[in-house]
């Protein structure tokens, strides 16, 4: 299965994972998250499904600064 993202500490995260990550909610104020990535096959791109959290139940993962410091889940 193809690694998605690398996280923290150079382990591969591939769909279906569970992992950690911040958030930029607004400027300068992130937020801890915990999700995983699933491809959206309607619009040809992964999202991260976001787990526990009422909130976001989900995003889409464009890769840019507003998603940072992401951490595999064992």
């Amino acid at each position: 299965m193809k690694i998605i993202k690398r996280d923290i500490h150079g382990r591969g995260i591939r769909e279906g994972q569970k992992f950690k990550f911040k958030f930029l909610k607004s400027p300068k104020k992130p937020i801890e998250l915990v999700g995983s990535f699933n491809f959206n096959t309607d619009e040809l791109r992964y999202e991260i499904d976001i787990h526990d959290h009422e909130e976001y139940a989900c995003l889409s993962y464009v890769g840019y600064d507003v998603m940072y410091d992401f951490e595999l889940l064992s």
